[in-house]
This record gives structure tokens, C-alpha cells and sequence, in this order.
């Protein structure tokens, strides 16, 4: 038997020992994901992003930071916790080579989202933005969401939207800076569809 053949039959015999990755399970630990979250409240943050759909990395902003509109973005994180833990399924890959590859990526809790759908979303500067949006007034018309990595009017999204929140985080755009380069803050009034409702302030930011 030659060199070749002894590294391909040891090659083989580690992969078909391996473990490989169940769908609904921790990359073969054995150990169930929750698959769903649950939206328990939510907080703002603001952000400076690199890349139209936040590809390329993010930085949390001080209160007070200067920072240009197009680099802005306004981040409702959920508060969540976990349920429905799925156990292992079985897999024609659980075993062997094509299951060692998959066995690198396991699936994040809350990994088929939420059951839970927005009934209302609400943004309220809380500053003066300009003469037709003073502090107290709804700005909605004046931003876009980010939805699995597609640009949309917010207004346009909540009327079109039926499906279950699927993210942890919504991002939202102004589309363009004031009139007057002015500090930002704003509080966003959240409404699900089974009767909870929230709300959270962002901290100050100058916008330009």
C-alpha cells in the first residue's frame, strides 16, 4: 500500500467519525437552540456605520457626537428572551466529511425569529429637525428601515408588512441632515399586534 492510498484511507476514516451539524442543533453538541424570541422591550442606540446596509462595521456613539447623515443610523435593539427548543433532527450528514464542514456553523438562538408582529412604530423627534418637523412631532415620512439588507420608507414598510418580526435589531436612516445641522434625539413608540407596547428615548447626537 502506498503513501496516497494511506492518507486517503486515514482521511476517511476521521471525517466518517466527526460529528456534523443538525439543523436546530449547537454544531453537533447535542445541545438544543432555542429557535423563536420573544420582544420583552427594546432600547436605541446610535450608531456610525460603514456601508449603505451596515455591512462593514459599526461604532456606538457618545451623546453629543458630531456626525454626518449619511453615516448615521438609529438602532432599536429588542430585548429578548429565548423559547421553543428544538431538539436534534436526524441528518443524512450527521456523520462523515460533508458533516465536518458543516459542523463549523452553528445556528444563533431565536435563529426563526419572532411569533410576534408590529402593530405600530412610531418616531417622535424629540429636537426641532426643521420647520415642518418641530419637537414633539412624528418624523416617520422622514426615514427608511433596513429590511434583511433592503432599503425602505418606513411609512411604506408598516402598511406593506404581515410577517413576524425575523431580526433582533431594526435600522433607521434619516434622509437627509436639517436645515439647520441640528442636534437629534428622538423616542420611538412601539405597538405589537398581541397588545404589548413600548417605548425608549436615543441619547443626543449633532447631525450634519
Amino acid at each position: 500500500m502506498d503513501i496516497k492510498t494511506i492518507f486517503l484511507t486515514a482521511l476517511l476514516s476521521i471525517g466518517f467519525l466527526l460529528p456534523g451539524c443538525d439543523y436546530g442543533n449547537n454544531c453537533g453538541s447535542g445541545n438544543p437552540v432555542p429557535q423563536f424570541f420573544d420582544i420583552e422591550g427594546f432600547h436605541l442606540r446610535n450608531y456610525k456605520v460603514a456601508g449603505e446596509f451596515n455591512c462593514c462595521g459599526r461604532t456606538e456613539l457618545d451623546s453629543g457626537t458630531v456626525i454626518s447623515v449619511d453615516s448615521f443610523r438609529l438602532n432599536m435593539q429588542f430585548d429578548v428572551s429565548y423559547f421553543g427548543n428544538r431538539e436534534p433532527l436526524p441528518s443524512p450528514f450527521s456523520f462523515g466529511i460533508i458533516g465536518s464542514a458543516l459542523a463549523c456553523d452553528p445556528v444563533p438562538p431565536g435563529f426563526n425569529g419572532s411569533q410576534e408582529q408590529i402593530e405600530s412604530l412610531v418616531v417622535i423627534t424629540l429636537t426641532d429637525w426643521d420647520s415642518l418637523h418641530l419637537a414633539g412631532d412624528t418624523i416617520n415620512d422622514l426615514l427608511y428601515m433596513y429590511d434583511f439588507s433592503q432599503k425602505k420608507e418606513l411609512d411604506d414598510f408598516l402598511e406593506n408588512n404581515v410577517s413576524f418580526v425575523k431580526e433582533e435589531e431594526i435600522f433607521l436612516r434619516l434622509h437627509g441632515a436639517s436645515d439647520s445641522h441640528s442636534n437629534f434625539s428622538a423616542r420611538v413608540n412601539l405597538k405589537l399586534k398581541n397588545g404589548e407596547g413600548y417605548s425608549a428615548e436615543s441619547e443626543v447626537v449633532n447631525i450634519r
